[in-house]
């Protein structure tokens, strides 16, 4: 099961995610082929500048400032990932707090 949640406080936005899809065997997971993409795609879009990115197996964490462009990037990511969520409840769960 892949655990993710998404948080806005105190002028940061995190993003965690810890876990294994544990759908398919290794290297054939099409869940964790999924979350990995969506992960490693905002990681890049934030860039380097306001952003940290720590990012293993089984473990990513996202921290920015918290920036209108930030929040865009963040929802796509949460709007993309609910879609996962939907399709396979038993792999990948998810909290988010933006608002």
């Amino acid at each position: 099961m892949i655990d993710i949640k998404i948080s806005r406080h105190n002028n940061t936005i995190t993003f965690c995610a810890i876990g294994h899809a544990e759908h398919a065997p290794y290297g054939a997971d099409i869940v964790c082929a999924g979350v990995s993409s969506l992960v490693l795609g905002l990681s890049s879009a934030l860039g380097k500048k306001y952003s940290h990115s720590e990012i293993s197996s089984g473990r990513a964490v996202i921290r920015t400032r918290d920036t209108r462009e930030a929040r865009c990037y963040f929802r796509f990511a949460q709007k993309a990932l609910e879609l996962i969520c939907t399709a396979y409840p038993e792999n990948v769960r998810m909290s988010a707090n933006l608002s």
